[in-house]
């Protein structure tokens, strides 16, 4: 398994509150997502609309993830989830 370094200060500066839903299909990660956008006012993001936004691009990280969906690679590589989540994102 992959393990890297990342420099998480940018989020630490930050000063808000990060939620991780973590589960299985039908664990209900959707639902208490909607919960907390509609009754607490956070923003939700999901690893997977944006690794589905990002395969359809043609680039070089959109080629990477496309294959690894084809392939059905039940993990994509550490480095582009977090370029995805942490660092496109802000």
């Amino acid at each position: 398994m992959q393990r890297l370094s990342y420099d998480m200060s940018p989020l630490q500066e930050l000063k808000v509150p990060i939620i991780w839903l973590i589960g299985g299909p039908g664990t209900g990660r959707d639902t208490q997502s909607a919960i907390l956008e509609d009754f607490y006012g956070f923003d939700v993001i999901k690893i997977g609309s944006l690794l589905r936004q990002h395969a359809s691009n043609e680039t070089d990280r959109g080629r990477v993830i496309k294959e690894n969906i084809e392939k059905k690679v039940k993990i994509i590589p550490d480095v582009i989830r977090f370029h995805i989540s942490f660092i496109d994102l802000y």
